[in-house]
């Protein structure tokens, strides 16, 4: 341990990027960008889409990676907050429940 940063676990309050997750240093490219939209999954979602499109990227097919290994630990509703507005970010419908998402982003 070096302070109250474990070496192994660099994030946490205690890092340069007071809202990096434990395990991750808040350097990652994946990690700036959360941090810039305060965790907000619309957010991250959203503006990576459209960097996506800048860059000329084709963005039919989304495939979403959900980092950290503790998000199943995460309160269900907070779970399904988060996962229904990864899809909502897709098409700019706000859904009641996830189901009502995915369905949503798959039919449009």
């Amino acid at each position: 341990m070096t302070g109250n940063i474990c070496v192994y676990c660099p994030g946490g309050p205690d890092s340069d990027f007071e809202y990096s997750t434990q395990s991750y240093t808040g350097y990652e490219p994946t990690s700036m960008r959360a941090i810039r939209a305060r965790y907000d999954p619309f957010l991250q979602t959203r503006h990576r889409v459209d960097q996506l499109r800048q860059l000329g990227h084709s963005v039919d097919k989304i495939e979403f990676i959900v980092m950290g290994g503790t998000f199943m630990s995460l309160p269900e509703d907070y779970r399904d907050y988060f996962i229904r507005n990864l899809h909502d970010a897709l098409t700019g419908h706000i859904s009641k429940d996830v189901s009502e998402a995915v369905r949503f982003v798959t039919e449009n």
